[in-house]
């Protein structure tokens, strides 16, 4: 008998192009969000937006990094 090999990759429903998009808007909100309350003098603000635009964009390239690696491999061996 043969040995059977499937390689089974994942289909990812968002396109790289469609995801920079999203980043840009979540990043758009929050700029417009800080320039809401730094006008009005609250620039603490600043610090927190910085950390959250970091987090989103982080994330952004770590589910970047793992859509083009991941695949299953299932291998069929006779006789086990």
């Amino acid at each position: 008998m043969e040995t059977r090999e499937w390689i089974l990759k994942r289909n990812c429903s968002i396109a790289p192009r469609r995801q920079a998009w999203v980043t840009a808007i979540f990043c758009t909100v929050s700029l417009t969000n800080l320039s809401a309350f730094f006008v009005q003098g609250a620039w603490t603000i600043l610090i927190v937006t910085v950390a959250e635009m970091r987090c989103v964009r982080r994330c952004c390239c770590l589910h970047a990094d793992t859509r083009g690696r991941s695949t299953n491999q299932i291998l069929v061996i006779p006789g086990f």
